[in-house]
């Protein structure tokens, strides 16, 4: 019997639901990391300069093509120092130029982890959108997320997700 999978996000404007994903992708991590030999593995929030390579640690993203899926984040290598989960967007944005997300693994994107349709998320009271499963990096993959702008410019989208990686690493 095959299982399908459930991909893309949905719309939410209730904190217990974000917290809930949170709280159970840091068990899937958790188990993760202690699989994979992380000793004293620590969960904690992502930054964006630490472990996603932007210029800071803000998600203020910069589009420079329009109509296309502009590469947010390439080719990024967790080099078995940590392992990346993301549960959802949080996209306040009051000008919203995003539409969708596109997930992918691998140097020439060789796996497709989800697409997440968000164009409307920025219009609701708190502006979340969750993935309806949790997309995870193992710690030996190479990350890549893309946005489609819709215009050029610059727009601030959250990837809400946490990080697992062995103690002393960040924290102690």
């Amino acid at each position: 019997m095959s299982v399908a999978i459930k991909s893309g996000v949905y719309f939410t404007t209730i904190d217990q639901e974000v917290k809930a994903k949170l709280d159970a992708l840091d068990t899937q991590l958790l188990s993760l990391a202690q699989q994979r030999g992380f000793k004293q593995p620590v969960l904690r929030n992502i930054f964006p300069q630490t472990d996603l390579g932007l210029t800071n640690e803000t998600f203020l993203w910069s589009l420079s093509t329009a109509n296309a899926y502009n590469a947010v984040v390439s080719k990024l290598d967790l080099a078995k120092k940590k392992i990346i989960g993301f549960v959802g967007v949080y996209y306040p944005s009051s000008n919203p130029i995003v539409s969708a997300v596109k997930l992918t693994q691998g140097v020439g994107d060789t796996v497709i982890k989800d697409y997440w349709y968000i164009e409307h998320v920025s219009a609701l009271e708190k502006p979340f959108a969750l993935a309806n499963t949790p997309i995870i990096y193992d710690y030996d993959t190479v990350v890549n997320i893309y946005f489609y702008a819709k215009a050029t410019g610059s727009d601030t989208l959250v990837l809400l997700g946490r990080v697992a990686e062995p103690a002393g690493t960040m924290i102690s």
